[in-house]
């Protein structure tokens, strides 16, 4: 059975990827990153691990937001890899020649 860290709030905590010993590993890989209904398989996930998008994800999960979760509760609901890819593609877009409220505007419009 594959096992993954998942971040949740200040604690860390094991989570099952859902395999059972007596079947065999996917060819794709072991499960790296399994929440937010994704399971990714042999891919690098060391961005979990680098302190800077941490800091950010963490200062995201408590900046107040109500999405997917009642209002007041500070539940990490662990989209780590969904803001990994929106800041990957922010990062990426900031390079692009034009003007940059239109570019926002369309990123935005696009989520």
């Amino acid at each position: 059975m594959g096992w993954l860290r998942q971040r949740g709030g200040e604690d860390e905590h094991e989570v099952s990827s859902g395999g059972s010993d007596d079947q065999p590993e996917s060819s794709y890989g072991e499960v790296t990153y399994e929440a937010d209904g994704l399971v990714v398989r042999g891919r690098n996930v060391e961005f979990l691990e680098e302190p800077r998008f941490v800091e950010a994800y963490h200062e995201g999960m408590d900046s107040g937001h109500q999405i997917c979760r009642p209002p007041g509760s500070r539940e990490d609901i662990h989209i780590e890899w969904r803001v990994h890819i929106i800041c990957w593609a922010a990062h990426h877009a900031a390079r692009l020649p034009g003007d940059r409220p239109e570019r926002h505007r369309e990123a935005v419009l696009s989520l």
